[in-house]
């Protein structure tokens, strides 16, 4: 049986360092474009899915980690969320970003340990 990898490896696979790179070019690109922000923002998630789907496959040609794609895609939707990308909560800007980050740290400090319990 492998060993299960270390937490802050797990961490690096599940959250897309490349998408949360490219959100803040999507936002300076729609501006105060709403159809078009969220264009861009679907875009940078078929993004992660292409990468991340060649990225996870064995080099012997086995199957992507289906799982770690679709954990790596909602951090990502969680991240835009919290910076507003899909637009407020009745109690506005400020408590849509606290809600949302909030969810989201507990969302990448919880998942990478579950998952790496689920692969055991």
């Amino acid at each position: 049986m492998q060993a299960p990898e270390p937490y802050y490896t797990s961490l690096v696979k599940l959250f897309p360092v490349e998408a949360v790179t490219l959100y803040p070019l999507a936002i300076g690109i729609a501006g105060s474009d709403v159809a078009l922000r969220l264009i861009l923002i679907a875009v940078i998630a078929l993004f992660v899915i292409a990468l991340r789907w060649f990225g996870t496959q064995e080099e012997s040609g086995g199957g992507a980690d289906r799982l770690a794609i679709i954990v790596s895609v909602m951090s990502f939707l969680l991240y835009a969320a919290a910076l507003g990308g899909f637009g407020h909560l009745p109690g506005g800007p400020e408590q849509t970003r606290q809600l949302l980050a909030f969810l989201t740290i507990m969302w990448v400090a919880l998942v990478p340990s579950v998952l790496r319990r689920a692969r055991r």
